[in-house]
């Protein structure tokens, strides 16, 4: 994609302008979404933090799963809105139940360790890892794997952590963990309601 090219300033502007005119016909929020990831990555675009909530609530209203997985985590971190765990797990859930793959594992996050002021629901994080199983997502493969290593909400089983991080191989294997653990920094660091003058990162 073009915002995945050379990284100027002018690449940025480029693929917004596209995103924004194919915006005047997409029914299924899916340019809306690209255009919040792009401007949610990228301080060289005009008012970014602005246009990356905006797109991010239009694409979620209209039913993307990208939009909707975006959205529930600016609520979950305070970005753009205040922090709202209910508003969070309902945008994420709304993700996960398209079998958005890192939506799944907030969702597991979200029920298997809590969220602010929701407390754990054990079962509903096994059946979120159940299905993202099911599906073969790999990084919920990895968070399946670090349940059965601590003994969230399933039996401690070393055996069965070890038989899905062969499954995984040592590229899933990184890329899972990185990004659960960046999920886990995210809930266990303090923040100051969105950093507005920061890049986001999804």
């Amino acid at each position: 994609m073009c915002e995945r090219g050379l990284g100027t300033v002018k690449d940025s502007q480029e693929a917004l302008r596209w995103y924004e005119k194919a915006m005047e016909q997409d029914c299924t929020g899916d340019s809306h979404a690209r255009a919040a990831l792009l401007c949610s990555s990228d301080s060289s675009i005009p008012d970014f933090f602005r246009k990356a909530c905006e797109y991010a609530v239009r694409a979620a209203e209209l039913g993307s799963s990208e939009g909707q997985y975006i959205l529930g985590r600016m609520f979950a971190l305070g970005v753009c809105f205040p922090r709202d765990s209910r508003q969070a797990l309902r945008w994420i859930l709304e993700a996960a139940t398209q079998d958005h793959e890192r939506a799944i594992v907030n969702a597991i996050f979200f029920f298997g360790w809590g969220l602010e002021d929701l407390p754990p629901d054990l079962s509903q994080a096994v059946t979120w890892a159940m299905r993202g199983l099911e599906l073969g997502l790999p990084m919920v493969k990895y968070v399946l794997s670090v349940m059965y290593r601590t003994g969230v909400g399933v039996e401690l089983d070393s055996g069965r952590a070890e038989l899905l991080e062969l499954e995984l191989g040592p590229g899933n294997m990184r890329r899972g963990k990185e990004y659960w653990d960046c999920v886990l920094q995210e809930h266990r660091l303090p923040t100051d309601g969105g950093g507005q003058d920061e890049v986001l990162d999804f």
